[in-house]
């Protein structure tokens, strides 16, 4: 019985390794052809929506839109109800205009405005049919007449938004139907405005007459104040100003008003170069002690002690009156009453003083990152070229309407209902400012990327420019014809060369296309380095010293000599170090080589020439003294170690956590001239995002105050030397 068993499974074991074989050379004898990929990663088609709105009363009336948006459950983000939200707004400005339930045709004032019409007030059928065919009518109708029955039915129906947002407008007593539409025939167009209250139909006349009277009276110039930008502050923020400029002029603003004084130079200095015809200026806030005041227009800033927390109110306001600045303060601020300001720093909480009290006012935008910046809308008189004159002249004489997130405004009633009007029609506004055409400009290296959107539905032909600085050479035409097909993009490049002028500088370039009587601008930069990169004060011991230099290529050659000459500090004429490299970098490349200096103890000067550029550097030589060490050891007890250096003279601490110097202490002093608390911790250690403010890590952080390095990343280490004439980590 045993034997029987053992011979059972001896068979077992043989026909499945016969099994096994059999399948595996089934297995590789067949081809992968059949066997297909088939889960593409379709993002947006795996998220699942949820739409929700609120209609009603919180602190205020509100009509609310938004969408829940779900990916794999967890991932949750909300977001507007986009097509919700515009029927909303455009409810809310019939509320403004003082017709609740006003309803045009996109277009419809845009079609009267290019159009000649002959304006008829409820006429006959026979009264019509007297100009049809021969003339573009505009018809004032009671719409429980027949002709004004017979027009409104050939509209959709109307309850569709109705019944989707649910206002709480449509439940108000003022809500009475006003319909303005057209109707085509051929070449000929019959605008209608009808409704059964005869006062609607009055004020939508008065407001036609004020938007054709005002568009013929003054251009609309749009532009952003008080933008942000860290060009010339430690404080971490986005954008160089000319690409600030670009995105600006994207969105068809002609003006932009910085609040860093110390650009006004550069502003000048860029746009003088390209012939911009937009208007850029400069202001600040006041400081510490100003109450939130903003001045701009000034012919000097430089004297402005805004961190001197001594500094009173009223030295403020005498500095922008001595330097023919304006000067703004905020609406409520009581302590402010007594002193005299051209006007106020407006926002949508005090929408109510800015509309009614006849006091000037400007906005503050804000940074572009993430959001929008709200613009403020000039009306200056009819084909006067723009100028800083003119736009504050505008701003001070209250001819200027502030737009706000979802199309919200406030300013003066005349210019604020032409806008909100002109807003409902969309399409006359869209053509004023461009905004169908976008320009997006990329330089990388030497090369401009230039892209450019139609998002018309027909088909735009026109002429793409390209205008540079003198210091920069474009290698290809500068103009030339462009044709879009409707709703798509095309995308150009050019190689851009540079002179030895346009290095160490912002080089602005502009695009511009031009179609019909139309033109569509932007700004980019090509921000370039120094030819030569050197450092400015070295020290190192006799006898060689490693001297790094690194060159820019600006130029079409594969190579060129660098050449490097050291001078006795007191002895200028004196030559006592000279040698001579050929470096091989491609063109818009850079290369980096060491010198090896042999030099006695002592103060040299060291030039470097290359490429038609010079530069220098000051270098000091000591004799080796002393005993350098390094070692690594966990100071803060958090299991990364640190690197401690030192020498005769100082020990220095390096951490990995930001890759820092946290400690420099001079031995003769036996003094940390960094931050003195760390490896402990600060009080402060626990609040929320604090790691997203300015935490004391040490270094060169604490002198700035802002947290603007990778702070708490962990970098990597590696002793290079540990013993010898020196030590390194990297």
């Amino acid at each position: 019985m045993k034997l029987t068993k053992k011979l059972s499974l001896k068979k077992a074991l043989l026909f499945s390794c016969v099994l096994i074989v059999s399948f595996v050379i089934s297995v590789s004898g067949q081809s992968l052809d059949q066997w297909q990929f088939t889960s593409p990663l379709n993002l947006k088609e795996n998220t699942v929506t949820v739409k929700d709105q609120f209609n009603g009363y919180t602190t205020h009336w509100t009509n609310e839109y938004w969408k829940w948006i779900q990916y794999g459950n967890l991932f949750q983000m909300n977001i507007p109800d986009v097509d919700n939200y515009i029927m909303q707004k455009k409810l809310n400005i019939t509320e403004e205009l003082g017709i609740l339930g006003f309803w045009m045709e996109e277009g419809f004032l845009s079609g009267l405005l290019y159009e000649k019409f002959i304006v008829l007030e409820n006429p006959s059928f026979q009264m019509i049919s007297e100009y049809y065919g021969n003339e573009n009518l505009l018809i004032y109708i009671n719409s429980e007449l027949p002709l004004g029955i017979e027009l409104e039915a050939k509209l959709p129906s109307d309850d569709k938004w109705k019944n989707i947002l649910k206002s709480y407008q449509y439940q108000s007593g003022e809500y009475k139907s006003v319909k303005a539409f057209y109707l085509e025939n051929g070449t000929k167009k019959m605008f209608v405005v009808s409704s059964e209250y005869p006062e609607r139909l009055n004020i939508v006349k008065k407001l036609i007459g004020n938007v054709e009277k005002c568009i013929n009276n003054y251009d609309m110039h749009r532009g952003w104040a008080g933008v942000g930008t860290s060009f010339y502050s430690v404080t971490c923020s986005y954008g160089h100003p000319l690409d600030i400029i670009g995105r600006a002029m994207n969105q068809g603003n002609d003006w932009i008003l910085f609040s860093e004084p110390k650009l006004k130079n550069d502003l000048e200095n860029w746009l003088g170069k390209i012939n911009l015809s937009l208007v850029a200026d400069v202001g600040s806030w006041g400081g510490y002690n100003s109450y939130g005041t903003v001045m701009y227009g000034c012919c000097d800033y430089d004297g402005l002690r805004k961190q001197n927390n001594r500094q009173k109110i009223e030295d403020v306001i005498k500095f922008a009156r001595e330097q023919n600045g304006y000067i703004f303060r905020p609406v409520y601020q009581d302590k402010l009453d007594k002193y005299q300001f051209d006007g106020y720093i407006g926002n949508l909480g005090n929408k109510e003083q800015i509309d009614n009290e006849n006091v000037p006012f400007i906005i503050s935008s804000g940074g572009i990152r993430n959001r929008v910046p709200d613009c403020m809308v000039l009306f200056i008189e009819k084909n006067l070229k723009l100028t800083k004159k003119l736009m504050y002249d505008a701003i001070l004489d209250r001819r200027a309407v502030a737009v706000m997130g979802y199309g919200q405004m406030m300013g003066p009633e005349y210019y604020r209902n032409v806008l909100q009007f002109l807003l409902l029609d969309r399409v006359f506004l869209e053509e004023y400012f461009s905004s169908r055409i976008h320009l997006d400009t990329k330089i990388n290296n030497r090369k401009l990327t230039v892209t450019i959107t139609n998002t018309y539905p027909k088909n735009v032909s026109g002429i793409l420019e390209i205008v540079t600085p003198p210091e920069l050479e474009l290698k290809k035409e500068k103009s030339s014809n462009i044709i879009l097909p409707a709703a798509s993009k095309k995308t150009m490049e050019y190689i851009i060369k540079p002179s030895l002028n346009a290095m160490n500088k912002d080089n602005p370039v502009a695009v511009n296309f031009l179609w019909k009587n139309k033109k569509k601008e932007t700004l980019t930069v090509m921000s370039l380095p120094p030819v030569i990169s050197i450092h400015k004060l070295m020290y190192g011991y006799s006898p060689e010293l490693s001297f790094p230099v690194t060159v820019h290529n600006y130029t079409g050659k594969s190579s060129f000599p660098v050449k490097v000459q050291v001078f006795e500090k007191n002895k200028p004429g004196n030559i006592i170090y000279e040698d001579l490299k050929n470096i091989n970098a491609e063109p818009g490349e850079f290369q980096t080589s060491s010198f090896l200096l042999n030099l006695p103890a002592g103060n040299f000067y060291a030039k470097v020439t290359a490429l038609g550029s010079e530069s220098i550097s000051q270098i000091g030589v000591g004799s080796k003294t002393g005993s350098p060490g390094l070692y690594e050891i966990d100071l803060n007890g958090d299991g990364i170690n640190e690197y401690r250096m030192e020498n005769d003279k100082v020990k220095v601490t390096l951490l990995r956590t930001g890759a820092r110097v946290i400690e420099y202490i001079v031995k003769e002093r036996n003094d940390n001239i960094l931050f003195k608390l760390w490896p402990q911790k600060e009080d402060t250690d626990r609040e929320p995002y604090r790691k997203r403010r300015f935490y004391p890590y040490g270094g060169f952080e604490d002198f700035l105050g802002q947290p603007s390095m990778e702070t708490h990343h962990i970098y990597d280490a590696e002793i290079i030397q540990e013993k010898g004439d020196y030590v390194r980590v990297k």
